[in-house]
């Protein structure tokens, strides 16, 4: 109800693996994605910007076999990660290079097409671990593997998620860009605050059907939500360092090419965010 409360009727659809298309078609008008995607639309031309940053931590878990209790024992073994180009590309060798081993030499690869298909593939015997994030690194423990490096222990600054449009529509629209983010916030704020309506909506958008695991969705997650949702001058720095060494143009984007937060900017100088939380109990995240 938080978009209601800005006078706005809003569709909220699942879109896999293309909202930046979604977002440059104008079948959609904002997306919520972490900014590998939008970096690469825009080396393609796009002018997408991030207008706030929901995730601007890394989160995911490196979850193995149970049998192994240490990152020394990945040594010959085999991690399950995603396709080239994914955030697994540039956090399993940062994660393993942390804890003294090398992608590739000391601990091999393997190409696995989603999390579901990583956790029948380690309980099968194929791999030994993959690189998971919620609520699949709790479906991974719930079948009895072990967290055995949890990135979030690191505090790694990466633009994970956030709230995204064109710059050429939210220039156009200046007004409904206003209530869509002041809707954002807003969520936010329904997030910490109401536990019982997020477990809920997790079970239903997330297909979550334990609710267990929902609840334990909810709480890791309310861990990383800042109540004032800057998009993540740090994180988007990170993404585009990686991006620049596959493709040498990346390194003509700036943050500011890929970021807009003057309503975020509006609503914090505003009153409006402290208002929110104020008589909550929760100190400022």
């Amino acid at each position: 109800g938080n978009f209601a409360e800005e006078e706005l009727d809003a569709e909220i659809p699942l879109i896999r693996g293309r909202c930046p298309v979604a977002v440059m078609t104008g079948e959609v008008e904002f997306a919520h994605i972490a900014a590998p995607g939008v970096v690469a639309a825009n080396l393609k031309g796009g002018d997408i910007v991030f207008l706030a940053g929901a995730l601007n931590h890394l989160i995911q878990r490196i979850v193995t076999r149970s049998e192994i209790q240490t990152p020394e024992q990945l040594r010959g073994r085999t991690l399950g990660i995603g396709h080239p180009g994914s955030i697994d590309s540039f956090l399993v060798p940062y994660l393993l290079q942390r804890n003294g081993l090398q992608a590739g030499v000391d601990v091999k690869t393997f190409t696995v097409d989603s999390q579901p298909a990583a956790i029948e593939k380690i309980l099968a015997g194929e791999i030994d671990g993959a690189l998971f994030s919620f609520p699949y690194a709790f479906e991974a423990t719930k079948a009895g593997l072990r967290t055995l490096i949890d990135s979030g222990e690191y505090r790694i600054d990466y633009q994970l998620d956030g709230l995204i449009a064109r710059r050429s529509f939210i220039e156009r629209s200046p007004d409904l860009t206003r209530k869509v983010v002041r809707g954002y916030v807003r969520g936010i704020h329904s997030y910490k605050t109401k536990p019982a309506l997020v477990v809920g909506l997790l079970r239903k958008y997330s297909l979550i059907e334990d609710e267990t695991i929902a609840r334990q969705t909810h709480v890791a997650l309310d861990h990383y939500f800042p109540q004032t949702p800057y998009p993540s001058v740090p994180g988007i720095r990170k993404v585009l360092e990686e991006a620049a060494k596959r493709d040498p143009v990346a390194s003509h984007l700036r943050v500011e090419d890929l970021t807009d937060s003057r309503w975020v900017s509006e609503l914090d100088k505003s009153g409006f965010i402290h208002d929110l939380y104020e008589g909550s109990g929760l100190g400022e995240v």
